[in-house]
């Protein structure tokens, strides 16, 4: 179950779906540790210092239990819950669709070497074109997908070696 966490200085909220939204107090007791109670219970959090905040990424200890989260900001849930890709996920080694769409054109071939930002795909959606840009550099391993096909979102289009 994905978990959406959000943070303020006055309160802390973890959603743990859209519908529910659970309220904590969290109160900090120096740079890297904080307290939290739920329900009367306190926890201590500790945030670890090999966190990576840049590539989203924090690694906390809950009441001595280690374990590690991706930040997310309203933006990122936002562009994720429409299917795009953000701009952490380019170890992917493949495309996908980021909507429903019909394949208009394909801009590349098998073997063939692309860098970071060169057009793969035009899919035309709600009469839109979409060019769909390679998100690393690499070499095209296989084309899933054919001219004037219907695909659907999430699905894979390309896979790079």
């Amino acid at each position: 179950m994905s978990k959406a966490y959000q943070v303020s200085t006055t309160e802390f909220s973890i959603a743990l779906s859209k519908d529910n939204l659970h309220q904590y107090d969290i109160q900090k007791v120096n740079d890297n540790i904080y307290s939290l109670i739920h329900l009367g219970k306190q926890y201590t959090i500790e945030v670890l210092p090999h966190s990576d905040i840049k590539n989203k990424e924090i690694n906390v200890l809950i009441n001595g239990q280690a374990m590690n989260f991706d930040i997310q900001r309203p933006i990122d849930l936002l562009i994720s819950e429409f299917g795009f890709k953000n701009e952490n996920d380019n170890n992917q080694n493949q495309i996908d669709a980021p909507m429903p769409g019909l394949v208009l054109e394909i801009c590349v071939h098998t073997g063939q070497e692309v860098n970071e930002g060169d057009s793969l795909v035009i899919l035309e959606a709600m009469k839109m074109e979409n060019i769909i840009k390679s998100h690393k550099t690499g070499t095209i391993k296989s084309i899933l997908i054919q001219k004037n096909q219907s695909v659907q979102k999430n699905d894979t289009l390309i896979e790079f070696e």
